[in-house]
């Protein structure tokens, strides 16, 4: 019985080992086909847009704001109370037109005292000039008496002398006389600016003056009137990029739009580009003048405007859109290896072929093949191809989307 019981107990270590080789790899098996099975699929769809012919515009886009072509303020030359007011906002004044009134009581004091101060020189002239002319005669007197012995030589020179004094005043009366009639000028300028007209046609912008305001003119003339020449003539003001403004020029055309009319494109001619920059929070710009168009008076001055001025323009000519320039393979595109067992997927690389200068990925089949171009204008959408080996309607990749299936 011994020996049957040892016999048994050697059998079963006999088989154990082979067995538990064979669940292991009946597992390992199991386990390796499972996640074959379950492990998503990678593939990718390419996106493309064609390569097509149309026009192309560059544009150099640019913030500003409109005002009259010829805008003017019109101030207060002289001191006073406000008297009377005759034009409103939005009128229509024509040149020399009375605009407003200060009261003339003080300037017209100041002008009455200024002619009779003139009135007194002139009166003092004549009186030098009756002396002069007297003088003269004494001189000429003694002058023959004095040939004939019956004065003395003294005498004779302060006769000359007198005359002389008298001719040196009567020089001062006259200039006594030229320096009233220039205060009564003055005098007068003031009181005549006392009535203040505008200076040209057009139309009343603002109005800062009411009736019985006092108005000063010491250091800085104060401001009644803004009148602008013509509205339907207009500038815009924008403020152009350094790194726009070598694209810019005089005569270029341009477009605009308004926040009061969105629906609505204005045109406009570029004027003037400025040398001088202006910096605003480290960022340089330059300001340039546009002329504007505003027959129906739709526009106002100081709307803001955004601008889009046409600096070049191609017609009928190769364009790549700029997400084909841009776009570039994944290095990972082609299929992976895995690791055995429970092991990730292992990326296996495919490294894109060399290629100097701008390039984009012609779709063949369902291979992205690489083709060389040059460059030429760009709207920031799409790029003129100047030369290159691309053909119109090849579909160029834009982009590359992986799916998993």
């Amino acid at each position: 019985m011994a020996v049957i019981a040892a016999g048994r107990r050697t059998g079963l270590k006999r088989w154990w080992g082979p067995g538990l080789v064979v669940v292991l790899l009946a597992v390992g098996g199991g386990v390796v086909f499972w996640r074959a099975r379950a492990e998503p699929k990678s593939t990718y769809e390419m996106i493309t847009m064609p390569a097509k012919r149309g026009d192309l515009q560059a544009i150099v886009t640019a913030t500003g704001n409109l005002k009259g072509l010829d805008t003017v303020q019109v101030g207060a030359e002289t001191n006073g109370k406000i008297k009377a007011v005759h034009v409103d906002f939005n009128d229509q004044v024509k040149a020399g037109q009375l605009l407003c009134e200060i009261d003339p009581l003080q300037l017209t004091a100041i002008r009455d005292q200024a002619q009779a101060q003139l009135q007194a020189a002139e009166a003092e002239l004549r009186n030098r000039k009756a002396t002069a002319a007297e003088a003269r005669l004494t001189a000429t007197r003694s002058q023959s008496m004095i040939e004939r012995g019956l004065i003395s030589e003294a005498q004779i020179e302060a006769a000359r002398a007198g005359a002389e004094r008298a001719e040196a005043a009567t020089e001062s009366a006259v200039a006594q006389v030229v320096v009233a009639r220039a205060s009564l000028h003055n005098a007068q300028t003031a009181l005549d600016k006392a009535w203040i007209r505008s200076p040209m046609d057009g139309v009343v912008l603002s109005r800062t003056v009411e009736v019985g305001q006092t108005v000063i003119s010491a250091m800085q003339t104060p401001v009644l009137f803004t009148i602008a020449k013509d509205l339907r003539q207009m500038e815009l003001i924008v403020a152009v990029d350094e790194a726009d403004v070598g694209q810019v020029k005089e005569g270029q055309s341009a477009t605009f739009t308004v926040d009061a009319f969105p629906d609505r494109t204005f045109p406009a001619t570029l004027r003037l580009v400025q040398n001088t920059a202006t910096t605003t929070d480290n960022v340089v710009t330059y300001e340039a003048r546009l002329n504007v168009a505003n027959p129906d008076l739709s526009l106002r001055p100081g709307m803001t405007a955004t601008v889009m001025i046409l600096t070049a323009e191609r017609k009928d000519v190769l364009l790549a859109p700029n997400a084909a320039l841009r776009f570039k393979p994944a290095n990972n595109a082609a299929p992976q290896a895995r690791l055995p067992f429970f092991g990730p997927p292992m990326p296996r690389s495919a490294p894109s072929p060399r290629i100097e200068g701008p390039t984009v990925w012609v779709l063949e089949g369902e291979t992205p093949k690489p083709v060389s171009v040059r460059l030429g204008l760009t709207d920031g959408n799409y790029t003129e191809i100047v030369g290159g080996e691309l053909k119109d309607d090849q579909p160029l990749v834009t982009d590359m989307v992986q799916r998993k299936r």
